[in-house]
């Protein structure tokens, strides 16, 4: 029977030195030609996403934690959170000494910090090569804060004020947070997109979209923002490598990425 595929980017399609392994590209290619359809399923938001994923046979992107869905070269959803919240959220995370970068489908919305957790220039430096990200996301970098956008992923450094668990007490109940998926050693991080947005949401939503029963979806992730959509698809698999809390609510754990992970777990799924 064909399946509908949601696959995690970072730490289950991609390593941290961004690259796909090539038991996984295989495995990709194979499971499409079979039939099935395989979704992204990722806490990146377009401009994040490598152009050269799509060919390893992905039909669709549920991105930036459920904000933005496109399946087939159609947008099904793309929900922002407006000027006024921006503004609110971003002087927040600024006044308890955070930092934070704001995620839409047309542009990417950094304060400097955060550029340099990535570049490696800053003391919170986050592990691993992100110099292929940062070329990807550069035409799109703009400065400020945008008067809408999908997704905010803040970081809360050592010398913060305020904990992940302060931020989700004085936002949860208008958003959706959940713990970071890239963070840096001895620093917190969490995403924020609208309430009721989730990967899980998004999951539904192509699941819906395509007439296809919750019964015959897969998720495959590591991280905590991949909890919803553990919840919601009739197969979760956790990779090797995912966090505790992913693989307690997952139906089986797979290898690590860096041991064929994907390939295992489509082998596991009778995908391939």
């Amino acid at each position: 029977m064909r399946k509908l595929v949601f696959l995690d980017v970072d730490g289950t399609l991609i390593d941290s030195t961004q690259e796909v392994p090539e038991s996984t590209k295989d495995a990709c290619l194979h499971a499409a030609a079979a039939g099935h359809r395989l979704v992204m399923c990722t806490g990146r938001s377009l401009p994040e996403v490598y152009p050269w994923l799509w060919d390893l046979g992905f039909s669709g992107l549920v991105g930036a934690n459920g904000t933005y869905i496109q399946f087939d070269g159609e947008v099904l959803q793309d929900v922002r959170i407006p000027d006024e919240e921006i503004r609110e959220i971003s002087e927040y995370i600024n006044s308890v000494g955070g930092y934070w970068i704001w995620q839409g489908p047309d542009r990417i919305m950094p304060s400097q910090a955060f550029i340099d957790s990535y570049s490696g220039a800053g003391a919170d430096r986050i592990a691993g090569d992100w110099g292929p990200y940062l070329k990807q996301v550069e035409p799109y970098l703009r400065t400020g804060t945008p008067s809408s956008c999908a997704k905010c992923t803040f970081t809360l450094p050592p010398t913060a004020s305020a904990s992940l668990a302060d931020v989700i007490s004085h936002f949860g109940s208008r958003f959706t947070i959940v713990a970071g998926s890239v963070t840096a050693e001895g620093t917190e991080g969490g995403e924020l997109v609208p309430a009721g947005v989730s990967k899980g949401s998004g999951v539904q939503a192509v699941a819906t979209h395509l007439g296809i029963p919750l019964s015959d979806t897969v998720g495959i992730g590591d991280s905590a923002n991949d909890g919803p959509m553990m919840k919601k698809v009739g197969t979760p698999i956790a990779m090797g490598n995912a966090i505790a809390e992913i693989k307690d609510m997952c139906k089986w754990t797979s290898t690590s990425i860096y041991e064929n992970g994907i390939k295992n777990a489509f082998r596991y799924l009778g995908l391939i």
